[in-house]
């Protein structure tokens, strides 16, 4: 699936409460890098890590991670535009989202 580089994709898909939600999570992590699944991923992996250290379990949190979610699918469609780097892509994505852990 492509998107239109305006997040068409992601505003098609995602309630509007959690799009603002997942902007604002977005917005808190500075651009690291110019291609925007792999910041996607930097910003999931940020935000992941920084629930766990609050460890939080209330409404806030859950819409957190469901944002999170969402910017993750989001990354993962954009990944999806390039079939010849996907599985490599998606492996590297993982493997960040997987190494999380919150800080000592």
């Amino acid at each position: 699936m492509t998107t239109d580089g305006n997040g068409g994709w992601f505003n098609g898909q995602v309630p509007p409460r959690l799009r603002v939600r997942a902007g604002a999570i977005a917005a808190s992590v500075p651009a690291s890098n110019p291609d925007a699944a792999d910041h996607l991923v930097h910003v999931a992996v940020d935000a992941t890590r920084r629930l766990l250290d609050h460890q939080g379990a209330d409404r806030t949190t859950a819409l957190d991670l469901l944002a999170i979610d969402a910017l993750v699918t989001h990354a993962m469609e954009l990944m999806a535009d390039d079939p010849p780097r996907f599985e490599a892509r998606c492996l590297e994505a993982l493997h960040a989202l997987s190494s999380i852990s919150p800080a000592s």
